[in-house]
């Protein structure tokens, strides 16, 4: 029977390597934009490893007006858009996988 404490040493553990490798995840994707802003690749990139899709999201920051007046807003060009970037990376199939 496992203890406590082992069980919690190996989620502290597992939990470090996840911190870990999301960091390793976050460099890998800045580099994807690196790649992007220099013209080096495009909002889509498929290779043998899956593909890789650069995503925009639009989001818009309204002033403290009533939630009626946010459409006019957007209209009058007073809500100041702001728009994020992600990548969807989707992976090939299992039984295509070549590591």
């Amino acid at each position: 029977m496992t203890t406590p404490e082992a069980l919690i040493r190996q989620y502290v553990a597992l939990q470090a390597a996840i911190k870990s490798m999301q960091a390793e995840r976050d460099a890998c994707l800045a580099q994807l934009n690196t790649l992007h802003d220099d013209g080096e690749i495009f909002d889509k990139y498929v290779c043998s490893y899956g593909s890789a899709t650069r995503v925009s999201t639009d989001r818009y920051t309204y002033s403290d007006a009533v939630a009626n007046l946010q459409q006019q807003e957007r209209d009058e060009g007073i809500a100041t858009k702001k728009t994020s970037h992600h990548w969807r990376i989707t992976p090939p199939k299992q039984e295509q996988l070549d590591f």
